[in-house]
C-alpha cells in the first residue's frame, strides 16, 4: 500500500535462484537505469555472500559429523567390542608406556593378568551367548574397582590385563585382592 515504484533484483548464486532484493518507493518513477545497474551489482555481491554463508554452514555441519565419525572410529579401534574395555593392542601400549615411565621415575610398576577359571566349561555347557554375558558381567565388576590412573583391558578370550599406577609394591597386593574380591564375592548368575 502506497508503493508507487519498485525495483526487484534476483539473487542468483552458482546459477540457482536464492532469493530476491526488493526496493520500493512511495514516489512514482524513482528508479532509473542507473539504479537498476547499481542494484543489480549489489544483488550479485549479496548472492555471493549468501552462497558463501550457506556453504560455510554446510562445511561446519560436515566437520561436526566428521569429528563425530572420527571419535567413533577411534573408539572402535581402541576398545573391545564385547566388553567396552581397552582392547589388547591398546592395553599393551598403555603397559609399555607405564613401564617406560616407571623406569624413568625409578618407581615400581605392576600389571595383573586376570583369567576366568574354567571358562571353556561355561561356553560348552551354556553356549557362547551365555559366555559373552559372563564376560560382560566380569568386565563390569572389574571396571567398578579400577582406580583412577589404572587401566583395564581385555587381553583376549577370558583374560584381562590391569596396568596399575602405584607408588609402592604393597598397593599391587591390595589391588590383587580388590579385583579378585569383585569377582568372587557374588556368583555370576
Amino acid at each position: 500500500e502506497g508503493i508507487r515504484s519498485s525495483l526487484t533484483c534476483p539473487l542468483v548464486a552458482m546459477g540457482k535462484p536464492v532469493g530476491f532484493l526488493f526496493f520500493s518507493s512511495s514516489r512514482p518513477n524513482t528508479y532509473a537505469n542507473i539504479h537498476q545497474d547499481l542494484f543489480l551489482r549489489i544483488a550479485t555481491q549479496l548472492s555471493v555472500i549468501l552462497e558463501k554463508s550457506r556453504l560455510y554452514e554446510e562445511l561446519y555441519q560436515l566437520n561436526a559429523e566428521l569429528r563425530e565419525a572420527r571419535s567413533a572410529l577411534e573408539h572402535q579401534a581402541t576398545h573391545d567390542v564385547l566388553t567396552g574395555l581397552w582392547n589388547r593392542g591398546t592395553i599393551l601400549e598403555i603397559l609399555d608406556k607405564e613401564l617406560a615411565r616407571s623406569r624413568r621415575a625409578g618407581h615400581p610398576a605392576a600389571a595383573l593378568m586376570i583369567d576366568i577359571d574354567h571358562f571353556k566349561l561355561i561356553n560348552d555347557r551354556h553356549g557362547h551367548l551365555t559366555g559373552d554375558e559372563v564376560l560382560r558381567e566380569v568386565s563390569r565388576r572389574l571396571a567398578e574397582v579400577v582406580r583412577k590412573g589404572d587401566a583395564l583391558g581385555r587381553y583376549g578370550g577370558e583374560e584381562f590385563l590391569v596396568v596399575l599406577s602405584m607408588d609402592n609394591i604393597a598397593e599391587a597386593e591390595t589391588a590383587v585382592e580388590r579385583f579378585r574380591g569383585s569377582i568372587a564375592s557374588v556368583p555370576v548368575s
